[in-house]
């Protein structure tokens, strides 16, 4: 039987306009619209009189027609009840690619690359580079000078979604499955290409082609149209398509394996080293953290948190740990560091040796003094503890009062009264200070002031 079931749009004067490709057993290879459908149900019969295509709708509420227009473009309709209207179910031709032999001999159309015009394998090459690079492939494709074809050395490479070449003069056998098709395809030396002509129930029939191979479109997958086309190709140029998913030749299959397992080995030589070095960085990080921990814990130690205050503790004759019934209030070091605005230089007030004192203003609008002790120091727990100890319990209307501290981690503050007037050290002991603003009988008066102070203070030193 030669050629085979497809439709076609003539001109007046016998030229083919479009074709729908060849049936294969679900739909035409070349209108993606006929995708399986829930709707619809589509049938090609064929006898000694007559061939028929027909379509079914499976709801028999639902209307459908084709019609083709005065431009020739065939469509399908579907009767939408809600809106009472007929929607476009399917349009052919839709594109560029759907235009007869856009691509010319041995080229195929692809809507998804750029230029769409594509020659099939690395065995060809277009047949006019310049027009071709022009975005004209109507000349077409023509075997490299380097790919000979010889009979018997020659295989065959699969394209896949490819809507078949025009088959008005292919072989047509239905009685050979896919395997006995390439058998023949290979015993004829002018065997261009081979496929299935149905595609249901895992394939049967046979199509050759001995001829230029034209108007052939490759789409995106298998469910917008197009099926596997088996495309003669010298045997230099056997595994070189990337359009193919073909098996490799047994050197080919060797090199696979030898490629497979160096990346195996490869990858588990990597594996290993991160393994080592994950559990290695894991002990540095645990002895980083524990020397960490045991600064605070070494530092904190000498205070409790009692009833959401801070007090210090004292260790008796044995060593056992004493907790001074001392209320002092705790400040949150986010507080601190807010009313302080983050420390800043222009909040500072001064500097001593076991830290920095700076001004800040609390969210009630008070305004404190706050000593922040040196990280480094280890004295600087010490003076805090005494602080604690002695300013808290040393309370006089003349004297500075300590209003809280803050212990988080490694920060250590103590929360004082701010003096408008800054302290009395820099009045006694600063040289330009004593000297033009302090006459002796004042400092005399400080000095008793001082002397009271202490005499008349709760806790007795």
């Amino acid at each position: 039987m030669i050629g085979f079931r497809e439709l076609l749009l003539l001109n007046n004067d016998g030229k083919i306009i479009w074709r729908t490709g060849p049936w294969n057993g679900r739909k035409f290879s070349g209108v993606p619209g006929m995708k399986a459908v829930s709707i619809m149900q589509f049938e090609f019969e064929e006898n000694s009189e007559e061939i028929i295509y027909s379509f079914e709708m499976l709801n028999a509420s639902l209307y459908s027609r084709v019609v083709m227009n005065s431009s020739g473009i065939a469509q399908r309709f579907v009767w939408a009840e809600t809106t009472k209207t007929w929607n476009v179910f399917w349009s052919f031709p839709d594109d560029y690619c759907d235009k007869f032999n856009e691509c010319g001999p041995f080229g195929f159309c692809d809507a998804n690359t750029a230029p769409m015009c594509n020659c099939m394998t690395p065995g060809f090459a277009p047949k006019n580079k310049q027009a071709w690079d022009f975005r004209d492939g109507s000349d077409g494709c023509v075997r490299n000078r380097s790919s000979k074809l010889d009979c018997g050395s020659d295989g065959f490479l699969p394209l896949k979604n490819m809507k078949l070449p025009e088959s008005s003069k292919a072989f047509v056998d239905q009685t050979k499955n896919l395997s006995e098709c390439g058998e023949i395809c290979k015993k004829k030396c002018s065997c261009a290409a081979y496929a299935n002509m149905d595609v249901t129930e895992g394939g049967s029939g046979c199509l050759i082609w001995e001829m230029d191979l034209v108007d052939m479109r490759r789409y995106a997958d298998s469910e917008d149209g197009g099926q596997d086309l088996y495309v003669r190709v010298a045997a230099s140029d056997l595994g070189e398509s990337p359009m193919t998913k073909s098996s490799k030749n047994s050197s080919g299959s060797n090199n696979k394996v030898v490629k497979l397992v160096g990346i195996t080995i490869g990858a588990s030589v990597v594996l290993i080293f991160l393994i080592i070095l994950f559990h290695l960085m894991r002990k540095k990080l645990q002895r980083l953290k524990k020397l960490e921990s045991d600064i605070p814990e070494k530092r904190v130690k000498d205070f409790t948190l009692k009833d959401g205050v801070v007090v210090p503790n004292k260790r008796d004759y044995y060593g056992e740990t004493k907790t001074d019934e001392l209320e002092l209030p705790l400040f949150d070091f986010m507080t601190l560091v807010m009313a302080t605005n983050n420390f800043s230089n222009s909040s500072k007030l001064g500097q001593g040796g076991f830290g920095c004192v700076y001004k800040g203003t609390l969210k009630e609008g008070e305004v404190v003094a706050v000593k922040r002790l040196s990280r480094i120091s280890d004295q600087g727990i010490e003076e805090l503890k005494n602080e604690v100890q002695l300013i808290a319990k040393l309370q006089h209307r003349n004297l500075v009062r300590v209003l809280g501290c803050c212990i988080e981690a490694e920060e250590k503050l103590l929360v004082y009264e701010f003096m408008e007037n800054k302290s009395l050290d820099m009045f006694l002991f600063d040289k330009e200070k004593n000297v033009t603003q302090l006459e002796n009988q004042t400092r005399d008066h400080m000095w008793d002031c001082s002397r009271d102070s202490l005499s008349s203070s709760r806790f007795k030193i």
